[in-house]
């Protein structure tokens, strides 16, 4: 956890990617959001950082909505910005999601989801232009 700490406590931005495991979060992100329980008693000290978040699962609908709830929350809970994709609504979503199954139930690898990483590479730019603005602004 203090290597973790170390990198999330100096950034402006923080985005987590995390596959939907049976509709939630994996235990490994789940004993990370539980652990950084400190940080916000602790002062908050993640707030004001900039969140978004990425997911991915093997069925077009695997849960990648309720992952997002559930890390959207935790952000919130530690007194994030969150933030999504600002794209087109029509193909970009407000988070970056995907999933192996296509539209006619084949399978593909997450290479070739294109939607899903159009989405993220939005959410990712987004944050990138949020965090140099208020870093501009502040100083």
């Amino acid at each position: 956890m203090p290597e973790l700490e170390n990198k999330v406590l100096p950034a402006d931005g923080i985005i987590i990617a995390a596959p939907s495991y049976f509709t939630s979060v994996p235990g490994v992100l789940k004993d990370f959001i539980d652990r950084s329980r400190t940080m916000k008693m602790l002062d908050h000290q993640l707030k004001d950082k900039v969140f978004g978040a990425i997911t991915y699962a093997g069925l077009r609908y695997g849960g990648q909505e309720h992952v997002v709830d559930v890390l959207n929350r935790y952000a919130l809970g530690q007194g994030m910005i969150v933030v999504g994709a600002v794209g087109s609504p029509v193909k970009h979503g407000t988070f970056g999601s995907g999933s192996m199954q296509t539209d006619e139930g084949k399978w593909r690898s997450a290479e070739a989801d294109v939607l899903a990483i159009d989405a993220s590479e939005e959410l990712g730019r987004r944050i990138a232009r949020l965090v140099i603005q208020t870093s501009t602004s502040e100083g």
